[in-house]
């Protein structure tokens, strides 16, 4: 399958399809399309979603992941749901693990690289993702990232996404479903990201680049100044909401 179609998205995506059949019968590049439909849907539910955090009054104790919730604050389970939810949506009827983090009796033992040409094929890829047994602790310490009260939510929701995409929980869409996620939570704290002016042209080469070099850095003592780069970087594609309003 692989170099059967021009785009290399869709032809990791036809590789995921035979690994992980729905049977439902749709093409990788209908496949393609349909995720791309999707996500431009969510694009434009961000408010309501935003407007779903802020709701504190629901007692989510009687949720078996209680051990997210922070008194009846309902942020930590909130993200951790949506983000399952997020893939189950944008992956629906094209793959049967839609929803699903990678698990350890997957192929290639459910492990995943990502930053190269082949994105399961061990030695092309420039990083790991977690470990399957590792992927739910290593997200949770990464959704309380976002429920810390210290005045800064861009840092708090980059260095999130940082981590998500480290993590990369499922196979395919970690990319959307972590600028989503990101989306929301600055949405929920009056700010909002301009993505089509860092995924656009040499801009995000730079954006990449500066990310991998946190991925390369985060377990040792510099990884604070490369952090910093990369906020400097991105929060010049920050919009202040209120701001707007005046």
């Amino acid at each position: 399958m692989t170099g059967e179609y021009p785009n290399h998205e869709i032809n990791y995506l036809a590789e995921l399809m035979q690994d992980f059949p729905s049977g439902i019968s749709l093409s990788p590049q209908d496949a393609f399309e349909l995720i791309q439909t999707r996500y431009q849907m969510l694009e434009s539910n961000i408010e309501p979603l935003a407007k779903s955090v802020k709701k504190n009054s629901t007692k989510w104790n009687r949720f078996p992941l209680n051990q997210l919730v922070v008194g009846d604050y309902l942020q930590p389970l909130f993200y951790y749901l949506l983000i399952r939810l997020l893939h189950d949506y944008l992956f629906n009827e094209i793959l049967n693990n839609a929803g699903k983090f990678r698990k350890s009796k997957d192929a290639y033992s459910g492990n995943v690289g990502f930053g190269g040409f082949h994105q399961r094929k061990a030695g092309e890829f420039k990083f790991y993702g977690s470990s399957p047994e590792r992927i739910t602790d290593e997200l949770k310490n990464a959704v309380f990232v976002l429920t810390q009260k210290n005045g800064k939510p861009i840092e708090n929701g980059l260095e999130f996404y940082r981590r998500f995409v480290k993590i990369h929980p499922f196979y395919d869409g970690n990319g959307r479903i972590g600028r989503m996620i990101l989306s929301v939570y600055l949405f929920s704290n009056n700010k909002m990201v301009k993505w089509r002016e860092i995924e656009g042209g040499s801009k995000k080469n730079k954006f990449l680049k500066k990310l991998n070099k946190c991925h390369e850095t985060e377990a040792g003592y510099d990884y604070d100044k490369y952090f910093r780069y990369l906020l400097n970087f991105f929060e010049r594609y920050i919009i202040d909401l209120t701001e707007l309003d005046q």
